[in-house]
């Protein structure tokens, strides 16, 4: 029986949108917050899908190392997430009228209750900042 190898199963992902932007020469995109929003987004989702491939293939081994991968995969994400800065309107406006809010809160809020479990709770504070500031701004242009 093959083995799992709980640092490289997610390495498809690991180059992910930014190499496929720089392949094209247009990395410029890469600091567009709709963009990086979307990357998260869709990193949330993707992980999902997979974890539920690699659960079915090798369902004891996933069992043990699904929080490592999943910390690892997060971690990632998180990194993305923390390059959107929220301090100017104009961004936060650009994100929010990019993507459903709910889409924003499903994804989020799912990484937020990961970090919540493993009790890392800086990264919950940022991201519920995030959920908060876009809450606000979808908020305003309803």
């Amino acid at each position: 029986m093959e083995r799992l190898d709980p640092d490289s199963i997610f390495s498809i992902f690991e180059q992910g949108d930014e190499a496929v932007y720089e392949e094209h020469g247009v990395t410029e995109v890469l600091d567009n917050p709709y963009v990086i929003m979307g990357m998260v987004l869709r990193g949330v989702d993707q992980f999902e899908l997979m974890a539920i491939m690699v659960e079915r293939k090798y369902p004891e081994q996933w069992g043990k190392d699904k929080t490592k991968i999943k910390y690892k995969y997060y971690n990632r994400l998180f990194d993305h997430m923390n390059r959107i800065d929220l301090t100017h309107s104009q961004t936060v406006y650009k994100v929010s009228d990019a993507f459903d809010f709910e889409e924003i809160l499903l994804g989020l809020s799912k990484m937020l209750y990961f970090y919540e479990g493993i009790e890392e709770y800086e990264k919950c504070a940022l991201i519920k900042k995030y959920l908060d500031t876009l809450e606000e701004a979808q908020n305003a242009t309803v």
